[in-house]
């Protein structure tokens, strides 16, 4: 009976550190997109975006306003955060 308990607790652990790896993956992609922009925005830029999400926590109202900023910002500005986020070594390879 005792070695049922001791898979029972082992298998309970092993969930846990699946769990725990999968979190560290969604950070490190969400850190790749927010270098990304950063990478390819000047500091003021930025900081519009920045203030748009800060402001306008209704999804639905913030994102036609940010779409309306980085057209502002360019074409190649956002042509250059996609590009930047899909040839990132750890994005890359999800392509794979």
């Amino acid at each position: 009976m005792q070695e049922a308990h001791d898979t029972a607790a082992f298998s309970i652990t092993l969930n846990q550190n699946q769990h725990q790896n999968q979190d560290q993956s969604t950070v490190l992609v969400l850190q790749v997109f927010i270098d990304s922009i950063k990478d390819e925005l000047t500091g003021k830029q930025y900081k519009e975006l920045t203030d748009i999400v800060q402001k306008e926590r209704d999804i639905n109202k913030a994102k036609p306003k940010i779409i309306e900023k980085i057209k502002n910002f360019g074409i190649d500005t956002a042509s250059n955060i996609i590009a930047n986020i899909i040839t990132n070594p750890t994005v890359l390879s999800k392509f794979m």
